[in-house]
C-alpha cells in the first residue's frame, strides 16, 4: 500500500534533458526537477464562474439586438 509511484514520462524527460544540460547523474537530476515542480496536491477548489462568463448583461446583449431587427 506504501508502494512508490513511477516517475512519470514528463519528468523522466525533464531529467534526461538536465542530464544532458549539467552532467549530473539521472537521480540527481531527477531529484532536482521532481523538487523544482510545484507541489503535485490539488489546488483549492474556488468558484471559476466568474472568471470564465461574462458578465450576464454582456451575454444578454447580443441576444437581445438579434431579437430586435
Amino acid at each position: 500500500m506504501t508502494e512508490k509511484k513511477r516517475t512519470s514520462r514528463r519528468l523522466q524527460h525533464a531529467a534526461r534533458e538536465r542530464m544532458k544540460a549539467t552532467g549530473e547523474k539521472y537521480t540527481t537530476a531527477l531529484k532536482a526537477v521532481m523538487d523544482a515542480e510545484p507541489s503535485t496536491s490539488p489546488a483549492p477548489l474556488r468558484d471559476q464562474s466568474d472568471e470564465l462568463a461574462p458578465p450576464a448583461d454582456a451575454q444578454h446583449t447580443s441576444n437581445d439586438a438579434r431579437h430586435r431587427s
